[in-house]
């Protein structure tokens, strides 16, 4: 394959990953954003301020989606797709993200615009300037020392909730006798990728993610307005008859057994 044809299937793989990464980032950022709503319904609401299995299902549950998501866009195998993989790649290969391909991506835009010169102009400009923050010394292709910079930035962030992950979540390693991740370190990883997802979206997109992660479309707190439980009148049942109907069948069963 020539250099020409391997890098633009290459830099066609990267932007099918940013999109499956842009996929499991706002989920992450979704599902985090409904737990820390839930809390404050939680704080809000003295009534349910109570010890329950079920708020520590909510933590663990919630714990565990974002660990293994952070974890996710740490690997680097080749079988992975992941933002680590992603700035690897980048790091080794900066010509294939060039200014050309960088300006294309604003052509269709700069087209509409035909017939109002002061805009067509801007527009023209505008990749330009965009992708010089982005490049080398020859303003020509991307700077592999920013793809570095954010690679150790991630691996630092991430560190802690990645050996929480794989010693406490993916396997039950027993040398591991406290947790080593915190909300905080959870918080600070989400928040890095955030901001990742964001400016690598503008290299690949030639997009600003403005309404990130979105508005959702339906009031996914309505469950909340209505009592999960009804309770009729007449509807308490004892409890201990219950079991002991329960008792009795289960003798009469092993009596019939030994018959």
């Amino acid at each position: 394959m020539s250099g020409n044809g391997f890098e633009q299937t290459t830099y066609e793989k990267w932007q099918k990953w940013l999109d499956i990464i842009y996929e499991e980032i706002q989920a992450l950022s979704i599902y985090r954003g409904v737990y820390r709503e839930v809390q404050k319904l939680i704080k809000a609401n003295p009534k349910i301020q109570k010890p329950s299995s079920f708020y520590d299902f909510l933590d663990i549950a919630y714990t565990a989606f974002a660990a293994m998501s952070i974890r996710r866009q740490m690997k680097i195998n080749s079988d992975s797709i992941s933002f680590a993989r992603l700035l690897s790649g980048m790091k080794e290969h900066p010509e294939i993200m060039s200014r050309d391909r960088f300006v294309a991506l604003y052509k269709a835009t700069s087209d509409k615009a035909c017939g109002v010169e002061a805009l067509q102009k801007h527009l023209e400009n505008r990749p330009l300037k965009t992708f010089r923050k982005y490049s080398d010394s020859s303003e020509s292709q991307f700077n592999p020392e920013i793809a570095d910079h954010d690679l150790q930035g991630l691996k630092y962030t991430a560190e802690k909730v990645e050996i929480f992950t794989d010693k406490r979540i993916a396997h039950n390693d027993k040398s591991m006798q406290k947790t080593l991740a915190t909300f905080k370190d959870l918080d600070n990883s989400v928040d890095f990728l955030e901001n990742l997802l964001k400016k690598y979206w503008l290299l690949f997109h030639a997009e600003t993610l403005l309404n990130y992660p979105g508005t959702y479309q339906y009031d996914w707190k309505q469950i909340f307005r209505y009592p999960w439980i009804e309770h009729k009148e007449g509807s308490i049942v004892d409890n201990r008859a219950i079991k002991s109907d329960l008792l009795s069948e289960e003798v009469e069963v092993v009596a019939e057994s030994r018959k």
